[in-house]
């Protein structure tokens, strides 16, 4: 066994959260080789704090270019395969010779939930499909025939088998359909939140552009309010005088 060398198996719905569980094994000293299906990661022995990783989306006629810029950023394209992202890049380098030009943006997390939030539909739709054919071949050969014969499946080995393979097989897809189909609702939500989010800043920078002197106005209307505590006081120190003269 390599101890140089590990593997391990995430599944991830979140972009983000995939981007901070890679960050925190380059933080022990493991940098990030290569992912395989989505969710198998390979990592080589480093020293702490290293590397540092950034998952960064792009569109797909912009890859090339990306993908060079982060070369001369210092960074290196980690491949990744058979995971439906071709328009998510896997860039490692390290802390010391990387340069912070290059970033994971507001954009790319928007276009990085939107890949995620497509890919997840795509994949629930697949499964709903399969889903549909074997609740289909389930009831039209093997439950509508042992009703109808008024037979136990078991009395048949190979028909009751046969059934239960294809049982299995309808909630499992069933069970996929469903994580995959709140998969994409989560990155739909996420997306949502951060166009929201995006949209607030966007709207305190118009408004800060519009009124640039919104801000003194404040500050003299709050000055010109403001109360002389010294002029107050000073009738009260005539009465006193006055009273003291009488």
């Amino acid at each position: 066994m390599n101890k140089n060398k590990i593997t391990q198996r995430r599944l991830f719905f979140d972009i983000e959260k995939e981007n901070e569980y890679i960050s925190e094994m380059n933080r022990l000293g493991w940098k990030l080789e290569r992912v395989k299906l989505g969710w198998i990661y390979e990592f080589s022995k480093t020293g702490r704090e290293e590397y540092t990783t950034v998952i960064f989306a792009e569109e797909g006629s912009k890859v090339k270019e990306t993908e060079a810029l982060a070369k001369r950023c210092g960074f290196e394209p980690i491949p990744h395969r058979f995971d439906g992202l071709k328009n998510v890049l896997y860039l490692c380098g390290r802390h010391d010779e990387v340069s912070p030009v290059f970033h994971n943006d507001s954009e790319s997390l928007l276009r990085a939930h939107k890949l995620v939030k497509n890919k997840f539909i795509t994949l629930g739709i697949i499964c709903a499909v399969i889903l549909a054919v074997l609740v289909f071949e389930l009831t039209v050969f093997f439950i509508i025939p042992a009703a109808s014969s008024g037979k136990s499946p078991s009395e048949y080995p190979l028909f009751f088998g046969l059934t239960a393979v294809f049982s299995v097989l309808t909630l499992f897809f069933a069970v996929l359909t469903v994580i995959f189909f709140r998969a994409a609702a989560g990155a739909n939500g996420r997306l949502n939140r951060l166009k929201q989010k995006e949209a607030e800043k966007e709207r305190r920078r118009l408004a800060k552009k519009d009124k640039p002197d919104a801000g003194r106005a404040v500050i003299h209307q709050r000055r010109a309010g403001a109360v002389d505590l010294t002029k107050q006081e000073q009738p009260q120190d005539a009465e006193k005088t006055e009273e003291k003269d009488k």
